[in-house]
């Protein structure tokens, strides 16, 4: 496709006051733009546009091309306070170079559509100095591997909003640094969102949370992005998940093929696994659990069960363990099915607790249950309407309008 060259002025102009203003069209440049030590500037566009040709549903589309050597950056610089917006930038990418004693980054990325393999933003390249504090937020980025780069100790407090990755690598290659958080992002056919490499010399004792919120994925493909892939080895690093898909829709939490130590925290489970009737007293009575991996927060699918893992205590008597063993059913669906006899289910209350007595496979749970006697429903009433609330202690409550309640505790 035809693109305009950026002039030797514009260029010029850019390079001296850190602003250039594109109207829509498609530009190209073919040496790296340097602009030196910059503290505030804007590159700015008319619109971005996710296709890399221009097209009839382009309207307002600014593409800035990079034509030089592949590999090579677009644009570099010592940068703090650079505001990109409102543009496509394709093939090449940005730069921001750490200087210690002038603090770089603090960038923001607004509406920016970032495309090809060698599309993204890098901060860093050296040990000494940062390059932090940037936030993006409404941007797209397809094809980009990766879509940003980390490198040094004090690449920390970046943010990612609004945003959608495309077949991608990950979108956070971390060598160093840390304070990283994706929220309300969609990705599709993207493997990892944090990827840390390393061996810690570079990535700092302090800076070690990760966090992703509202992240949702295409289960159709066939890449379901696991959410941390450690090959380092060195740190002990937290991972804070909130409201992302979760185990069941094939999302993994974290894959540690080093050393280092991972801790989940947060909201690890987004819905309730427990799904049963209202017990009746002195009446069998039967409810299924899912299982979730100590070491990574994932599901289950067939986790170890032996009959020392699952103990219950009814009306307040000492804890036995279950009659019936649990069993996986179907088989490998991670659905958990127990069956409590008349006499375990008693005439007030009952407690399972579960926990792994053999191994640290799976979470310890409890499952506290009271019971009622039977009365038939109304004609009016066609089932139970159920309402979860997760707590501040880990616990999930669900309450049925009947004023009935159970309550599950995973720690």
């Amino acid at each position: 496709m035809a693109t305009i060259p950026l002039t030797p002025q514009q260029i010029s102009d850019f390079e001296t006051t850190g602003k250039l203003e594109l109207p829509a069209g498609n530009y190209s440049v073919s040496q790296t733009i340097d602009l030196g030590t910059l503290n505030g500037g804007r590159l700015s566009g008319a619109g971005m546009s996710y296709a890399p040709t221009a097209s009839s549903n382009d309207k307002q589309v600014t593409r800035l091309y990079w034509t030089g050597v592949a590999g090579e950056p677009m644009i570099k610089g010592y940068i703090r306070g650079l505001v990109v917006e409102d543009i496509m930038l394709l093939d090449g990418r940005i730069w921001i170079e750490p200087k210690s004693g002038f603090g770089t980054g603090v960038c923001q990325f607004n509406r920016v559509s970032f495309f090809g393999v060698n599309g993204g933003v890098l901060f860093g390249g050296a040990y000494n100095g940062n390059a932090a504090d940037s936030r993006f937020r409404d941007c797209q980025f397809n094809k980009c591997d990766p879509c940003i780069e980390t490198t040094t100790s004090q690449n920390v407090n970046f943010g990612v909003a609004d945003s959608l990755f495309y077949r991608c690598g990950p979108i956070f290659l971390v060598n160093g640094g840390g304070l990283m958080n994706v929220d309300n992002c969609y990705l599709t056919q993207v493997p990892v969102v944090y990827k840390v490499t390393g061996d810690g010399t570079q990535t700092g004792s302090q800076n070690n949370h990760f966090s992703v919120t509202n992240l949702r994925y295409d289960a159709s493909q066939d890449s379901k992005p696991t959410i941390v892939l450690d090959t380092g080895t060195y740190g002990t690093r937290e991972l804070h998940v909130i409201d992302a898909h979760g185990p069941p829709l094939g999302l993994d939490y974290v894959d540690i093929q080093g050393g280092a130590v991972w801790t989940i925290k947060g909201l690890e489970v987004t819905e309730v696994q427990i799904m049963s009737a209202t017990p009746i007293k002195n009446q069998a009575y039967s409810f299924s659990v899912s299982l979730y991996s100590k070491s990574t927060g994932g599901l289950m699918l067939d986790p170890t069960i032996e009959a020392a893992d699952f103990n219950i205590t009814t009306d307040g008597v000492a804890l036995a363990p279950l009659t019936n063993t649990p069993t996986v059913s179907p088989a490998g669906s991670g659905i958990v099915k127990l069956e409590l006899t008349a006499e375990e289910v008693g005439n007030k209350q009952f407690t399972v607790i579960m926990s792994d007595a053999s191994g640290e496979e799976w979470r310890d749970m409890r499952y506290h249950e009271s019971v009622t006697d039977f009365t038939a429903p109304g004609s009016g009433v066609n089932g139970f309407v159920y309402e979860a609330e997760i707590i501040e202690t880990n616990t999930i409550e669900v309450e049925m309008v009947e004023n009935e309640t159970l309550s599950a505790e995973v720690t």
